[in-house]
């Protein structure tokens, strides 16, 4: 079927198949290579937030660890001024009590532990207190049994909303371990059914043993952790979860999933667990998943992740860029469309006109005209075939003459002929009549026809000379038509090897625009990030001065605390035995506000680096952004000046392949010309060979008439 197509219609469809697929791998490939680089930069991005997350979530720990160590000294003030703890064995209990790791229970029998006259056992009025003072926590009274610490105080909940009392730590406990060796506990700690930030502080009774252990904690992930983890995301999009070594979620931001496992979720959990501050891809419901995944917790096993879909990542960028890449694709088909048409018409007209005007060569015209005039190679191959049909020419009209000279010589053979017979006749009469009359007679006769057969005989060799001559010319006519089919083939192998060379250049055209191209989307995508992450800095920058300025308030509060705490221990000072309890807080107080003055000394020196290093930062970025522009509008030039170069050898590309394909139906036309010059040549030969028996009768003639002449010298005699 393409066989019978005709040029025009093979050269545009040509055209569109090569600009299809050039234009669909080059809109295919940048796709793609956009879609990894946002994708990569989606991952880094990710990366950077996880480790502001980490860094925050540390700073909360620290901050809660603090509050525990405050809300120790708090209750450990209250306890002091209740007096010493003892057990009172005089009025045991029976309670239940309960393990809080295994959950198994049994009745026991237990002193009633007191401190000073208080009973502790079921009082929560202190720990509801401190609590209060606090501003939160939870707080705790253990009384000592064997290889048992049990809440007798407390505020700790259990799942279903109650109070844990009747809940004990076992003594396989690090907890129990610690303190019954007269050490304070300071740590992570699961109480009842969370982790804490805990402080657990031993109490000894009046012979020097430990019978108490007073405790204070706060949850890791309290509300302000789940504030922060439920903020981390990435420009809105994502979420953040926490899961332990044993792959369980700590928390996610679907109620339903806490506690659940990742294997329960159908997740690889060695690909989490092992994973250290890095990528990891995965699927869940559907959707390919990314997560940046680091350690938080060290001594907890911790592990945070922040998570976010691919389509997430993408935010429609994807769509946006397959949209915009098919509507340049489809302008870039139509500009090659109307460019096929203008090239194809310009270089198909000439062709079909030389196609006339052989056409008209075969048909028997020699004196056609093509009108052609051109500086290409088709205005080349024209004037081959003029010159040729000229020489043609030349040698048809030679082997006319030469045949119409036979022709007419062979009339005059004939014509002898006739007066032989006719001679011959009148001899034969001549002798009835008169030997010797006749002879005379006859003589003259044989004479006349001896001296025309010579001259016929010279006219006749005269045309077998041209006859031959004729011949050797149609010879040399074929030998210069093969000379010039050679060369014609010769100029087709070297336009093809041209055309190879041509599409090897067009693709390495193809391939350094691509390379520009990608080059130029690059760096707009680094420029587009440099000024993202300048707004950020400017960003920063303010929040800093926001923070300088509340730093500012903390400041006069911690004075105005620091002085407060003065004035209350005076008071406690002049109150005598009674302030005394309230003299150790206010002088709690008064260090709390130091530490504070201090801190907020060093938080706000640690601001003012943060400001001078944004404004630094800024400055360098907007130089970046500018050498970042400069660079834009370079690439763009080059990128600009290499679609010019694969235009041109696009161009030159396909008039080579059109100069090859010229060149073979030139080749096509010579082989016909050479059949037809041998045809000559054949016509040249036979007539040689009439004219060569023409020759040979004349010479019989010649004979005879020289016989016949004998026979009359002989009748003379």
């Amino acid at each position: 079927m393409f066989k019978k197509m005709n040029l025009t219609v093979r050269m545009i469809l040509g055209f569109l198949i090569v600009t299809v697929i050039a234009v669909g791998a080059v809109s295919l490939a940048t796709f793609f290579a956009t879609k990894t680089s946002i994708v990569e930069d989606g991952k880094q991005s990710a990366m950077t937030q996880l480790e502001m997350l980490s860094v925050s979530l540390n700073a909360l720990y620290e901050s809660t660890q603090d509050k525990v160590n405050s809300d120790l000294k708090l209750l450990t003030g209250e306890i002091e001024m209740l007096g010493l703890p003892a057990l009172d064995n005089d009025e045991p209990i029976t309670t239940t009590i309960v393990n809080q790791e295994t959950g198994q229970s049994e009745q026991a029998t237990i002193p009633v532990l007191k401190l000073g006259y208080v009973a502790m056992n079921g009082d929560t009025s202190i720990v509801d207190r401190v609590k209060d003072l606090a501003g939160g926590g939870a707080v705790t009274v253990f009384e000592v049994l064997p290889d048992k610490l049990l809440r007798v105080s407390t505020n700790v909940l259990k799942t279903n909303g109650e109070r844990a009392t009747g809940t004990y730590i076992p003594s396989d406990s690090p907890v129990y371990k610690t303190v019954m060796q007269d050490k304070t506990f300071h740590g992570k700690a699961y109480v009842v059914n969370a982790w804490y930030s805990t402080a657990y502080y031993p109490l000894k009774g009046v012979r020097g043993n430990i019978v108490a252990v007073l405790f204070v904690g706060r949850k890791i992930i309290n509300e302000q952790a789940k504030l922060v983890l439920s903020k981390a995301n990435l420009y809105g999009r994502g979420y953040s979860f926490l899961f332990n070594g044993e792959g369980q979620l700590v928390y996610h931001p679907n109620d339903e999933l806490r506690g659940k496992t990742l294997d329960d979720l159908g997740l690889d959990k060695e690909l989490f667990v092992n994973a250290k501050n890095e990528i990891v891809e995965y699927d869940f419901k559907g959707d390919h998943k990314f997560a940046a995944v680091g350690m938080v917790d060290e001594d907890l096993g911790w592990r945070v992740g922040l998570a976010l879909s691919e389509s997430e990542m993408l935010h429609g960028l994807d769509k946006k860029l397959l949209q915009n890449s098919s509507i340049a694709a489809g302008a870039a088909l139509v500009l090659i469309i109307l460019f096929a048409l203008f090239f194809t018409r310009s270089l198909v007209s000439p062709i079909k006109a030389l196609r006339g005007y052989a056409e008209e060569v075969a048909s028997g015209n020699l004196d056609a005209r093509s009108g052609i005039v051109r500086g290409d190679e088709i205005g080349a191959l024209t004037k081959s075939i003029r010159h040729m049909v000229d020489t043609l020419k030349g040698s048809l009209q030679q082997a006319d003459e030469a045949q119409q000279q036979a022709k007419e010589q062979a009339r005059l053979a004939d014509v002898k002929a006739e007066e032989a017979d006719q001679a011959k006749q009148e001899a034969e009469k001549a002798k009835v009549h008169g030997m010797r009359e006749a002879a005379g007679r006859i003589e003259s006769i044989v004479s006349s026809v001896t001296s025309a057969t010579e001259e016929l005989s010279a006219q006749v060799d005269e045309s077998s000379h041209g006859a031959n001559i004729q011949r050797e010319r149609a010879g040399e006519t074929a030998t210069a038509m093969e000379e010039m089919n050679a060369t014609v083939l010769e100029v087709a192998r070297n336009a093809s090897e041209a055309a190879k060379n041509a599409e090897d250049t067009k693709d390495k055209a193809k391939l350094g625009a691509d390379i520009v191209q990608s080059a130029v989307n690059a760096i707009h995508e680094v420029q587009k990030r440099t000024d993202e992450l300048k707004n950020n800095l400017g960003q920063l920058g303010e929040h800093a001065e926001g923070i300088g300025r509340v730093m500012t308030v903390i400041t006069d509060i911690a004075d105005q605390t620091n002085l407060l705490a003065l004035n209350a221990a005076i008071e406690a000072a002049r109150a005598g035995d009674a302030g005394r309890g309230f003299a150790v807080v206010a002088d709690e107080v008064r260090k709390l506000a130091e530490k504070t003055m201090a801190a907020t000394k060093e938080v706000g020196e640690a601001i003012n680096s943060i400001q001078t290093g944004a404004q630094r930062s800024i400055a360098e970025m907007d130089e970046a952004s500018q050498a970042v522009s400069r660079s834009t509008k370079l690439a763009g030039e080059s990128g600009e000046s290499l679609s010019e170069i694969l235009s041109m050898s696009e161009g030159t590309s396909e008039q080579v392949r059109s100069i090859a394909t010229a060149a073979e139906q030139q080749s096509s036309a010579v082989e016909q010309v050479g059949r037809s010059t041998e045809e000559i040549n054949r016509i040249s030969i036979e007539t040689a060979e009439t004219m060569n028996q023409a020759a040979q009768a004349l010479n019989e003639v010649a004979r005879l008439s020289s016989e016949l002449n004998a026979i009359v010298q002989e009748m003379k005699a």
